[in-house]
């Protein structure tokens, strides 16, 4: 589960590595096949009637609300976060979140 953004951002790592040099561009096919294997379910956008909730959730959960809407969704659905961020992982420790990688 994931926010519209989600691909993209999955994209824009992809290629942040790849410039970087720490993936070589023969490995984007099977990163690509490994990556339909997740069931990824990619929710609307952030309305807003729901901002002031999002807010409140970042505030609470130490996040920008930008990594809040990964958190909030993982939360609200029961569903597996993602991440390697930091602040993102306490977030889901705190909250019963599990987490990939573990």
């Amino acid at each position: 589960m994931c926010p519209r953004i989600g691909p993209v951002e999955i994209s824009s790592a992809l290629a942040v590595n790849l410039r970087r040099g720490r993936i070589a561009a023969e490995l984007l096919d099977v990163i690509e096949e490994r990556l339909k294997k997740f069931v990824i379910v990619v929710k609307p956008p952030v309305m807003p009637a729901e901002i002031a909730a999002l807010v409140r959730f970042a505030s609470a959960q130490r996040l920008t609300a930008y990594d809040a809407c990964y958190v909030q969704l993982a939360w609200q659905n029961r569903a597996t976060l993602a991440t390697l961020d930091r602040d993102m992982r306490a977030a889901a420790d705190r909250l019963s979140i599990n987490v990939f990688p573990a």
